[in-house]
């Protein structure tokens, strides 16, 4: 790897020389799916010349596509790495458990994990904080999103137990899909529900509940509303369905009910009058032009046309971006894990009925730890330049923590 990064980083600078750019490569850092070259350039230099640059560097690199990101200064050129690794959900949930990341890497309530940012440190977001409520899963299909919100789910899962966090998975239409392999997990309120009359029947029914909360002042159990693809729901009846996911989504998170959705174009249906008010959280995939970049992320140059699909996703919080790579989770892998977790229920059920005290959140990702192989990802460590970023926890905003 160390022989392709400094090939690279010598054909960057050669685009930049002979286009008149005093140009260098300083280091960088390389993810699972991703090589960062952190670019030096002339005061007079502005990072817009560098991104019209972008189709011949990639060109001269052998890709497909190249992004600029500019972040706290520091101007960094991502291309797709020759080898991309895969970020399996359990191999990373079982590092955060076992505290390699550093003491306070624990997963807060209510806290989905998201994946690898393109630093290579793992990317949590905290449902119930402030500025986040619902998050919206958009992009263009096989960009990752319904593997990425299965993923959060089951993380939400593992670390949650079943009285503090419950789960009603909508996924209409898609019978056989990636939701429906959540069935039998103890979270869930109902099975999965894939008929679009019965999900507008456990939208209503789920709007009268967040009134019963109101009321009565209550917030837990927490409840999260996972829909993936609202477009056949919408279908169905979509005057129903867009208003009550509006009345859902504005009064829900101050009631600790929570939406998280996917779709594959911004829907008014879905999102309403105002995006920001009712999805403050976004995940953008793959998007197909640099206007609807502008449209899902609210940002413009953010790049979201120029990423790779496959779980290669820009976060978007708080006026903040972040690029990563969703977790992932296979068919059996999720079937482990809703078999261990069915097991640690009726074993707290047993220890409830004996000593009468509440369910706890189980940690059943230990026991799963003998049957996983290794990770796929590891950091090369013979890239002095393009290190793994040190493993100490730090909180890049209030909800969004790369530990």
């Amino acid at each position: 790897m160390k022989d392709i990064l400094e090939y690279n980083a010598n054909t960057i600078e050669y685009v930049l020389h002979t286009h008149g750019i005093e140009g260098r490569v300083d280091g960088g850092t390389v993810s699972a799916r991703l090589m960062g070259f952190h670019l030096i350039l002339p005061p007079t230099v502005r990072p817009s010349r560098i991104a019209a640059l972008l189709p011949t560097i990639a060109t001269a690199l052998g890709t497909t596509s190249c992004r600029l990101s500019v972040r706290d200064g520091v101007i960094t050129l991502e291309a797709p790495r020759p080898d991309p690794q895969m970020v399996k959900l359990l191999d990373l949930y079982q590092r955060l458990d076992g505290g390699e990341f550093g003491d306070d890497s624990d997963m807060p309530p209510a806290t989905a994990l998201l994946g690898l940012d393109s630093e290579g440190t793992p990317l949590l977001l905290r449902l119930d904080g402030q500025g986040v409520g619902n998050v919206l899963l958009i992009g263009e299909r096989n960009g990752g999103k319904s593997a990425l919100l299965r993923g959060m789910l089951m993380s939400l899962a593992l670390a949650n137990g079943p009285d503090e966090l419950q789960i009603l998975v909508i996924d209409v239409g898609k019978h056989g899909g990636a939701l429906t392999q959540l069935d039998g997990l103890p979270h869930l309120l109902t099975p999965v529900v894939d008929d679009p009359l019965d999900a507008i029947h456990r939208l209503s029914w789920l709007a009268r509940h967040l009134e019963w909360r109101e009321e009565n002042e209550v917030a837990e159990p927490r409840i999260v509303v996972a829909i993936d693809d609202a477009t056949p729901l919408l279908a169905a009846d979509r005057r129903k369905v867009a208003s009550t996911l509006k009345t859902i989504c504005l009064r829900g998170p101050q009631r600790g009910i929570h939406v998280i959705a996917a779709s594959r174009k911004l829907d008014p249906g879905l999102i309403g009058d105002n995006l920001r008010s009712n999805f403050p959280a976004r995940i953008v995939g793959k998007v197909g032009s640099a206007d609807d970049a502008h449209d899902c992320t609210g940002q413009s140059s953010s790049g979201a046309e120029q990423l790779l699909g496959a779980g290669d996703m820009l976060v978007v919080l708080e006026g903040e971006l972040v690029r990563m790579q969703a977790v992932y989770a296979s068919d059996t892998e999720c079937a482990q894990v809703v078999r261990l977790m069915q097991k640690v229920a009726r074993e707290q059920q047993r220890e409830q009925e004996r000593e009468k005290q509440p369910l706890r959140a189980g940690r059943p990702a230990r026991d799963l730890a003998a049957r996983q192989p290794a990770s796929a990802w590891q950091a090369d460590d013979e890239a002095d330049a393009y290190e793994q970023p040190a493993r100490k926890a730090t909180r890049r905003s209030g909800n969004l923590r790369a530990v």
